[in-house]
């Protein structure tokens, strides 16, 4: 199921700039922004029966990363990884209510 127009224009996604940075150090070091965005936009999939999301935009590449569907529970196992290597517990347990939405 595609998004509809409406769909689309109610959401906007970030859109990141790597800077000086290559891809995988950006990755690595932001992190958190990337694990919010992808908890974020799980969610909007979720709530509007989407089978494909919008995570993100990364300026300079002129790239959107998107989830299907099936990818939605890997995506959300790794910002739970993120959020215990912080030890934001609270977050875990979020991500995981989130899950059970799957």
């Amino acid at each position: 199921m595609q998004p509809t127009d409406n769909q689309m224009n109610d959401r906007s996604i970030p859109c990141f700039s790597l800077g000086t940075m290559d891809v995988i150090s950006f990755t690595t070091t932001h992190r958190a922004l990337i694990s919010s965005a992808v908890e974020s936009a799980v969610y909007w999939a979720v709530s509007n029966k989407l089978e494909e999301v919008e995570v993100f935009e990364i300026k300079e590449l002129d790239v959107v990363f998107s989830l299907k569907k099936e990818e939605f529970r890997t995506a959300l196992n790794g910002c739970i990884e993120y959020s215990i290597s912080i030890e934001d517990y609270e977050k875990c347990v979020a991500i995981n209510k989130l899950k059970t939405k799957l």
